[in-house]
């Protein structure tokens, strides 16, 4: 239904744009060494390639679309192990899909899975706390249970759709900003220096 370029009278123009837009999806490069999986879920999964391995930075919503984007990513770059996973913050579309890129054998075996501090505690607050209240909203804001076209769900204007598998969560490892002085620090993560921000 998003063929036509003219949005129809019962849809917003820049949701249409938005939409037709979000239909390009799948594995993207960023620039050297950076890739970015889009379209499996409402926000991206990047990953960059480090000196042994890999870093992926938000590994989206659910288990089942950051597995989907990983093996996506292994398909065309080839068989890399997770070196380490960050979280850039605590929605659940950032963080909830990290079983399906590492487990916790991985993480035994010496995973960083890397946090702003306070992360644990506001993604608890937000998702087990607040976690119905939370559910409802986002089925009102991205209009999950409408039927799919020009007079129901669009688009989510962030992504396609919002993901309806399971949201997982690894507690992180390490948290930034070691120094609480700091805002901002440089890591070094898989050989690959990363500045992070709280």
């Amino acid at each position: 239904f998003l063929d036509r370029e003219e949005a129809p009278d019962s849809v917003n123009p820049v949701l249409w744009r938005l939409a037709r837009l979000n239909l390009v999806n799948g594995l993207f490069q960023v620039t050297d060494r950076i890739y970015q999986v889009r379209g499996f879920d409402v926000s991206n999964m990047t990953i960059v390639e480090g000196a042994t391995g890999l870093v992926v930075i938000d590994p989206l919503g659910t288990l089942e679309t950051a597995k989907a984007a990983i093996e996506l990513y292994r398909a065309n770059r080839g068989p890399r192990p997770v070196r380490a996973v960050i979280y850039t913050h605590s929605h659940l579309d950032h963080y909830g899909g990290v079983r399906g890129v590492v487990s916790d054998d991985d993480v035994r075996a010496g995973v960083r899975v890397i946090a702003p501090s306070g992360f644990l505690e506001a993604a608890v607050s937000e998702n087990v706390f607040a976690g119905n209240a939370m559910s409802r909203r986002a089925t009102y804001m991205f209009g999950t249970l409408l039927a799919k076209g020009e007079k129901g769900h669009v688009d989510c204007g962030i992504g396609k759709a919002y993901p309806t598998g399971s949201p997982t969560l690894i507690p992180p490892t390490e948290t930034f900003p070691v120094d609480p002085s700091k805002q901002v620090e440089t890591w070094v993560v898989d050989g690959v220096e990363i500045e992070l921000r709280n």
